[in-house]
């Protein structure tokens, strides 16, 4: 996968502290932050799969902007790092089971692991990079996102036609013809 080339030394300076962090199970559908409020907290995805993303009240849509996985790292950088409130949701899409880390523990672990924070800034810039990986996409047409969104994503075979509609800004009658080559 693209986006987690930095999991395994991560997960590996992290078992050897395990007192702090918790490991947390939710259930598809459970919101983990909402637009509006500051994160505590990062978490690393050990499965399941969340999404980003916003909700337009006026249009009653919602809008995915991201999805991230097993091995990947949720770290809302601003909030987390500059107390800013959200701009976005994180969502669960399915069940999950997520290590999280408190701001004050990051910061323990941190001085006890200098490498984290060079790694936390490189995670950073791949989240980055996923979103702008995101904007060129929309340059292309439907089926072509499509195809581009399962090479990279693959996972995301697992999730329904509606939230694969949010994230190619489509609908998910044009995503169930694009599946079986209808479109």
């Amino acid at each position: 996968m693209l986006y987690n080339r930095y999991s395994a030394e991560v997960k590996e300076i992290m078992s050897k502290y395990t007192d702090l962090y918790e490991v947390k199970k939710y259930k598809e559908g459970k919101i983990l932050l909402s637009a509006g409020n500051i994160s505590n907290h990062l978490y690393y995805i050990r499965s399941g799969i969340i999404k980003l993303y916003s909700y337009n009240e006026e249009l009653m849509k919602s809008f995915t902007v991201a999805f991230f996985s097993e091995d990947e790292f949720l770290i809302p950088h601003r909030s987390f790092v500059e107390d800013l409130s959200l701009r976005l949701n994180l969502q669960v899409i399915r069940d999950a089971e997520l290590s999280v880390v408190s701001k004050n523990n990051w910061k323990i672990l941190q001085a006890k692991e200098p490498r984290l924070t060079e790694l936390f800034n490189l995670i950073a810039l791949d989240t980055m990079d996923k979103f702008v990986v995101y904007a060129h996409d929309l340059c292309y047409n439907n089926s072509r996102r499509y195809k581009l969104a399962m090479e990279r994503m693959p996972y995301l075979k697992n999730i329904n036609d509606e939230e694969i509609a949010d994230y190619l800004i489509t609908s998910r009658e044009i995503v169930n013809k694009i599946k079986n080559n209808k479109y």
